[in-house]
């Protein structure tokens, strides 16, 4: 596969495009050799996502034991490290509250007063969108803890 440097501003910014556009994510996440994916209602601060569910579920038993996570959204895959962000109306929470009002007014309304919810911030380590540009399929990569990008063509051969 050939590899060609991309500008990682750019393609932050397409990533960002895509996480606002979306209404739902598929988190999946793993411990004690489970692994389980569940599509999820979110929001986004650049490219910090933010998720909201019940303290009892399985994925806050999961993420407790292990915070690595992986997100999918149509053709974007995410990587990262999940952390446990309190009640949705706590005060430190006020710009997710107001972001999730916002994009989400059913679930906001049916579930963001219950007493066992909480919020889960997932601060993304890889990003991966796979794309065609003129027709030749390729992977964009973008690692966010060095802030480097690229692009990976995928040779198509045939038999």
């Amino acid at each position: 596969m050939s590899r060609i440097a991309c500008d990682s501003n750019e393609l932050k910014e397409e990533i960002i495009d895509i996480l606002e556009r979306e209404k739902h994510i598929v988190l999946a996440s793993c411990s004690d050799g489970r692994v389980t994916a569940r599509t999820m209602s979110h929001v986004n601060v650049g490219m910090d996502i933010y998720l909201q569910t019940d303290k009892k579920f399985l994925k806050v038993e999961q993420i407790a034991k292990n915070p690595r996570v992986a997100l999918c959204v149509g053709n974007l895959q995410i990587e990262g490290v999940a952390k446990f962000e309190h009640h949705p109306s706590d005060l430190e929470n006020t710009e997710f509250y107001n972001l999730y009002k916002q994009k989400h007014p059913h679930s906001f309304e049916m579930y963001s007063s219950m007493k066992d919810e909480i919020v889960i911030k997932v601060k993304p380590t890889l990003a991966i969108l796979w794309k065609y540009i003129n027709g030749k399929p390729c992977r964009d990569y973008l690692h966010l803890n060095g802030n480097i990008a690229y692009r990976e063509y995928y040779e198509l051969e045939v038999k």
